[in-house]
């Protein structure tokens, strides 16, 4: 259940959640204090003026929506477990997300609980100044992905409907930071932290804040969230999506980490699964609407395999622990795994700047060994090539072993093996050997499926291409 409380300074700054709450209830705490009627300055009769709002409506001057477009708007109590992220572009547009679960809420299908969601793109009205610290616009259109909808996923019930903090909004309140704390709706205050006017000591709004006046529902902004990006807007909605679901993911491992019962590690693994998942499917219809038809016909198919690839992983992974109490963990960590992996893949073939390298664990062949593969090289008596077998990549290191094998039976002898240190921000990696030192250089251009490296510092490997063979794996970074 959704309930206001006395937050920190400024709210959820990166600490997204997903914790519990069944219903999208109204908070219980009572109305703004309404303020005398101001008819005089083009109030209608009737019409209320939140506390620390008034003056003439007059175009804005001093603000527009690209002050706040590298900004991220959070709603949530900072305890319950659920949020509202919300991004505004330049153009008045919006977009961002909600969600909200329930790990109480299960079914005979549905054993992790239920997950309600809300992805949501929209239009602002042009914002008119009410004083020198506030702005007024309304939401001119909403539209809700799936709204309606219910899936089951890995054990968890997905309901997809409103996007709690923006539903039946009228006039919505943008306050400038400085603008005076004291002065702002006690129903804005009481959701980013000053609640309680005499137990904090900052007299000025630290961030931009957005207030709901109808549902009384405040957000908080972020500071920017990188420095300007030459990425188009949709890339950069990715690579805030990626952003939020890591600090959320981060924080239930955490939770996870220090739970001590069974059910309640099966119940948090399936909520960081939950994240993953919901990431992915919202970073997919950003895809869809952006990229050219030809682009997102060959990343469907990359899509379907895979989704087989997950699949098949996953009941494997199942399978060993099938019956057992171990099962919900091990599957819905598997998954969640994965699906982390394929955000990370998903965003840098979006060319989001995602400071990371998407390195494989699998194996990798020099691809000279196509032209005996396709039938250009006809006699292979004698024609031999390496394969280099990564694995156990972290985000530090990976292990890698390297064959060297007849290219007529694919079989031959392991001539060496190691860990390499990844460098570079997941670009490179360095062996250092007795005898001789192995730099790994990955391939740095994101839209390249599937992934490449070459390897200086030994001739047998020099001056080869190395790929790998389509196999789900690991980023780093």
């Amino acid at each position: 259940m959704k309930k206001k409380t006395t937050l920190f300074a400024v709210i959820l700054i990166a600490g997204l959640a997903a914790g519990c709450g069944q219903t999208q209830q109204e908070p219980d705490l009572s109305a703004a204090e309404e303020t005398e009627q101001i008819q005089e300055d083009g109030v209608q009769d009737g019409e209320t003026v939140p506390e620390g709002q008034g003056g003439d409506e007059t175009p804005a001057e001093g603000f527009s929506f690209t002050d706040v477009a590298d900004r991220e708007f959070y709603f949530s109590s900072g305890a319950g477990g659920w949020y509202t992220v919300l991004y505004i572009h330049e153009d008045g547009s919006f977009d961002g997300h909600f969600q909200d679960s329930n790990l109480g809420d299960t079914g005979e299908n549905y054993p992790n609980g239920t997950l309600y969601c809300s992805d949501f793109t929209g239009q602002f009205t042009e914002p008119e100044k009410v004083d020198d610290m506030t702005y007024r616009f309304q939401i001119e259109s909403i539209d809700y992905l799936r709204k309606g909808e219910e899936e089951i996923r890995y054990g968890v019930l997905y309901c997809y409907g409103d996007a709690y903090g923006l539903e039946g909004a009228e006039d919505l309140y943008l306050y400038l930071p400085g603008s005076e704390i004291a002065g702002l709706p006690e129903g804005y205050r009481s959701w980013v932290g000053y609640y309680d006017l005499e137990s904090t000591e900052e007299t000025e709004l630290p961030f931009y804040g957005l207030y709901n006046e109808k549902a009384e529902a405040g957000f908080s902004s972020s500071t920017p969230v990188k420095e300007p990006s030459l990425a188009p807007v949709w890339a950069r909605q990715i690579e805030r999506e990626v952003s939020a679901a890591q600090a959320e993911a981060d924080r239930l491992e955490e939770e996870l980490q220090n739970a001590a019962a069974q059910a309640d590690m099966n119940e948090i693994s399936g909520q960081i699964y939950a994240v993953w998942d919901n990431a992915l499917n919202t970073i997919w219809e950003i895809l869809k609407e952006n990229k050219d038809e030809e682009s997102m016909e060959t990343l469907t198919e990359e899509e379907r395999y895979w989704i087989r690839r997950k699949e098949e992983t996953v009941q494997e992974a199942g399978a060993e622990v099938e019956g057992g109490s171990l099962y919900s963990l091990v599957v819905s960590s598997k998954a969640a795994d994965l699906t982390r992996k394929r955000v990370y893949e998903l965003a840098a073939e979006a060319g989001a700047p995602m400071d990371t390298q998407l390195i494989y664990d699998g194996r990798y062949f020099d691809e000279s060994i196509y032209l005996y593969w396709v039938g250009e090289i006809t006699d292979a008596s004698l024609l031999t090539y390496c394969e280099i077998l990564i694995r156990n990549v972290t985000d530090t290191s990976f292990d890698f072993t390297v064959n060297e094998l007849a290219a007529e039976t694919d079989e031959g002898p392991e001539i060496l093996s190691g860990t390499a240190r990844i460098q570079d921000n997941g670009k490179a990696a360095v062996y250092e050997g007795e005898e001789f030192t192995l730099t790994f250089h990955f391939e740095s251009a994101p839209e390249v499926f599937p992934k490449y490296f070459t390897v200086e510092g030994w001739d047998k490997l020099e001056g080869k291409t190395y790929m790998n063979n389509n196999i789900p794996g690991h980023e780093s970074g």
